[in-house]
């Protein structure tokens, strides 16, 4: 959540009880009474600037989104609109003026958000929503990282994640449970030589034969974390206040080749998206953080600073990988992830 002054993350014990409170919190910023079964669901909720088509005129609009729906609350009467964004919808974003633009079959919205954070946020939930509802073309990454990145992402990763993200986000227990390990193995020979020609099972079981070859190419691939850089991560994690081990990941980033950097913000953007359906596939960014801490920094997968770490990776994805201060100012805006 992020209001006038603080940003502040809240931690419930359930996913159900993290929807209840943020429905309390929706009610008490709306203008108007609304019953909770309409506010069910809500994955963001903020205050945005609302244009529509070519005009000019703005109004300001209370925003939640709901599963396939864009909800709109006038800050003016009671006024409610609902735009259902089907699988032809469509979405881009313009960082410098925090606004992303949201087209569908019979409209063009304009949303402009008061902050960096929540736009990045919004765009982020609204790119899998369409990778969800619509897919993507075979051969083309399939969900939305800068095109920049992929040349430095070997084509084996890249394969085994974009696998993931179309058919897997749901699937219980996704980089827990993997496939058997001679499978695995023959099919990461086979990701390495010829990639192009690598065709997953359909259904579940070529989900976690992705997930298995995903671990595995990153293991066998490249050293993520060189040994040398080691010893000031392993201090970052161990520092205190949280804000400074931010920034000193960032720092740590930063000194990577640029290989190394794609290859991690690819890696955390997608672990964001998987831990987005924890409530569907139970991977919480813990159990995340207790899966890939062995893969990432390899002889430290026992340490709890670095589960923390790798943990804090993935729900600072944005505010780590995609810039923006620790500590923010402005609208509000509040966000389940």
């Amino acid at each position: 959540m992020l209001t006038l002054r603080d940003r502040m993350q809240c931690v419930a014990p359930t996913q159900e009880v993290l929807s209840s409170h943020m429905q309390h919190i929706m009610k008490v910023l709306l203008p108007w009474p609304v019953p909770s079964s309409e506010l069910d669901g809500v994955r963001a909720f903020t205050r945005v600037s609302l244009r529509e088509g070519g005009r000019l005129e703005h109004r300001e609009v209370w925003a939640a989104l709901r599963n396939n729906e864009l909800l709109l609350y006038s800050t003016r009467g009671r006024q409610r609109e609902k735009v259902v964004l089907t699988s032809s919808f469509r979405c881009n974003v313009d960082s410098s003026e925090n606004t992303i633009e949201l087209v569908t079959a019979d409209r063009c919205l304009s949303l402009q958000f008061e902050l960096q954070r929540p736009c990045q946020c919004w765009n982020m939930l609204l790119k899998i929503l369409a990778l969800t509802a619509a897919g993507a073309g075979r051969g083309a990454p399939l969900y939305p990282v800068a095109s920049s990145l992929w040349s430095e992402v070997p084509t084996a990763i890249e394969k085994c994640i974009s696998h993931i993200t179309q058919h897997g986000l749901t699937v219980e227990g996704i980089y827990r449970r993997c496939g058997t390990a001679l499978k695995i193995s023959k099919l990461v020979e086979l990701l390495n030589s010829t990639p192009n020609k690598v065709q997953f099972d359909p259904g579940e079981s070529g989900v976690l034969d992705a997930a298995g070859a995903l671990k595995l190419c990153l293991r066998q691939q490249v050293e993520l974390i060189p040994q040398s850089h080691m010893s000031y991560w392993v201090q970052a994690a161990a520092h205190p206040d949280e804000a400074e081990r931010l920034t000193a990941y960032r720092r740590g980033l930063d000194s990577l080749s640029a290989e190394q950097k794609a290859i991690l913000k690819v890696l955390f953007e997608h672990l964001y998206q998987v831990q987005l359906y924890s409530h569907v596939n139970r991977m919480t960014p813990q159990n995340l953080a207790l899966v890939f801490v062995p893969t990432v920094f390899r002889d430290y997968g026992m340490s709890t600073d670095m589960v923390r770490l790798t943990r804090e990776l993935i729900i600072h994805y944005t505010l780590i990988f995609q810039g923006g201060a620790v500590v923010e100012t402005g609208n509000f805006v509040v966000t389940a992830l």
